[in-house]
């Protein structure tokens, strides 16, 4: 406190001012404020404040003078810090025989063609004369038919059964997706997805082509009159079977397809094989063509159930003349127009069915010789069914449609399989079935014995025919 008060009187003594005792201001003479005033120009008017307060402007001595380079150093050389690296050290890039050279298109192979890996979404260029003739059977595969037979259908289906194209989608594309959907039973998502649609574009598609199709199996699926069933077949003359069979007019048997069924339904149509399905009863030729269908009997009706509603309930049947019949299995009775097979009784067991005669020995007597010969000519009609189910895969895969759909479907495929046998195209299904002796008929051995369907009216006019028949053979 004492070094403070000392310190105040020197500055007083030294700078002639003085501090009012009572108003505690600082008390200074005229002179000494004109002199450190602003408008007096002198170099001390850098602050109003004594110089012992506010100090001077600060001058160079004060802040002192910046360092020299001796000071802060001078800055390391290139030997102190180090040449950077030469190529040898960091290693050069490698070369190409390090690396390897790039693969050619020897090595890669050349990318595929528009015609190897074909368009998705565009289905002109399926039917495009440019394509290669190797595409016929991807075209089989894929379209289960040829080529030439898909333009010629495409065609068919324009001209005459009034499928028409949109801005955005083609005749042969709309074409395309339907044989997709039943040819493999391709999901409608699935099919979209391949052709670049929406599932609504292809769901729309597929219930238009499915209507002109069934128009065209109306015109396919032939009904021969009764004056058309006096004709002998050609083919069945130039063959083995004439002229013991000369009264033959078609093969008829029954077929399950699969169908989606409501709950309440399913009892009805529910078959021994855990699923819903129902029964079919179709005629075919001796050229494996379906001459009639009767369409969506229960599967719990037997077969000789179904011809009694066909013949009861539809004018249209093609009931044969009274010399003429179509060939059946046991499953059907030996009645007017049909020829059934010799059945086993309770004395004699009889062998009917072909796969009964391999690596067994030969017929015993005549009614299992002309069994086999009537298996033999029977089987057209599993050969049909058999090239049907083969290429359209959505009568026997999961049911994707209600059974309404589903049989507008079976007649749809049975159009387009004649359509395909007509026109006379190549046709490995066709070729391969036709190599076929026989089609074993496992369901009609089933149906044999767990229903023996007795003859009824007329049947002594049939049972004449047939053993006029197995004398002859």
């Amino acid at each position: 406190m004492k070094k403070k008060y000392k310190k105040y009187k020197e500055l007083l003594s030294s700078t002639g001012i003085s501090v009012d005792p009572i108003t505690s201001e600082i008390d200074a003479s005229e002179s000494w404020w004109k002199d450190r005033s602003p408008s007096s120009g002198g170099n001390n008017s850098w602050g109003q404040t004594v110089n012992g307060q506010w100090g001077q402007q600060p001058r160079a001595p004060q802040w002192g003078t910046p360092p020299s380079s001796h000071q802060w150093g001078t800055p390391p050389a290139a030997q102190q810090w180090g040449t950077p690296p030469a190529a040898q050290q960091w290693g050069a890039p490698p070369s190409m025989q390090q690396w390897g050279t790039p693969p050619t298109s020897h090595q890669w192979g050349t990318p595929p063609t528009s015609n190897q890996w074909g368009t998705t979404s565009n289905a002109q260029q399926w039917s495009s004369p440019s394509v290669a003739p190797k595409d016929h059977d991807a075209c089989l595969q894929l379209l289960r038919m040829s080529l030439d037979c898909f333009r010629t259908l495409c065609h068919q289906l324009e001209a005459t059964y009034g499928l028409q194209p949109t801005l955005n989608v083609s005749i042969e594309e709309s074409v395309a997706m339907f044989l997709r959907i039943c040819g493999h039973n391709e999901v409608q998502r699935d099919v979209g997805l391949r052709f670049g649609r929406t599932q609504e574009t292809v769901k729309r598609k597929f219930f238009e082509v499915l209507k002109a199709t069934e128009l065209l199996a109306c015109d396919y699926i032939h009904t021969p009159t009764r004056q058309e069933l006096h004709r002998i077949p050609e083919r069945l003359m130039d063959g083995k079977y004439w002229p013991f069979f000369s009264g033959f007019v078609g093969a008829m048997d029954g077929v399950h397809v699969c169908a989606k069924v409501k709950p309440e339904l399913q009892g009805m149509y529910w078959n021994r094989h855990d699923r819903t399905s129902f029964n079919i009863m179709a005629i075919c030729d001796i050229n494996m063509l379906f001459t009639y269908v009767w369409n969506g009997a229960p599967e719990s009706c037997h077969d000789t159930s179904v011809l009694t509603m066909a013949q009861n309930y539809d004018p249209e049947f093609p009931l044969p003349p009274p010399d003429k019949y179509y060939v059946v299995d046991s499953g059907y009775p030996n009645k007017q127009g049909f020829l059934a097979p010799y059945r086993s009784s309770r004395n004699m067991v009889v062998r009917y069915h072909m796969s009964q005669f391999e690596n067994a020995p030969p017929p015993r007597n005549k009614q299992e010789f002309f069994n086999r010969w009537h298996a033999s000519l029977r089987s057209v009609i599993e050969r049909t069914f058999g090239v049907w189910k083969k290429k359209w895969r959505i009568l026997c895969d999961f049911p994707r449609y209600n059974i309404e759909v589903q049989k507008r479907v079976v007649l749809a495929t049975m159009g387009l399989h004649n359509f395909i046998r007509i026109s006379n195209f190549v046709d490995d299904d066709f070729a391969e079935i036709m190599g076929q002796t026989h089609i074993g008929n496992t369901e009609a051995e089933i149906d044999t014995n767990e229903m023996k369907t007795p003859d009824i009216a007329n049947g002594d006019l049939m049972n004449n025919i047939r053993e006029q028949i197995a004398n002859l053979l």
